[in-house]
């Protein structure tokens, strides 16, 4: 992910729900986060320039065949500021 941080934050998260295919993936909306593969990592505050963190998503039992969605925290426990976000990959 490419991320500007326009904020005090330190930290961002994102969160992984997934599953294994077994029919139509839309049947089940409601995702426990909480129970999701989180990834939790820093960031530099206040960026004049984007920069690029990667995650490495293996090393997670959690995650399994098929993404269902993806949860950007991209500031986590900002109170105010900004972020922009360049690019997200999943390789």
């Amino acid at each position: 992910m490419t991320l500007k941080n326009n904020s005090k934050a330190n930290k961002a998260r994102i969160s992984v729900a997934s599953l294994i295919p077994n029919g139509v993936f839309w049947s089940k909306p409601a995702i426990d986060w909480e129970s999701e593969a989180n990834f939790e990592f820093e960031i530099s505050a206040n960026d004049k320039e984007f920069k690029t963190y990667r995650i490495d998503l293996s090393k997670s039992p959690q995650i399994k065949s098929m993404l269902k969605r993806l949860r950007i925290e991209p500031a986590v426990n900002a109170t105010k500021g900004g972020w922009e976000i360049k690019i997200i990959s999943i390789e």
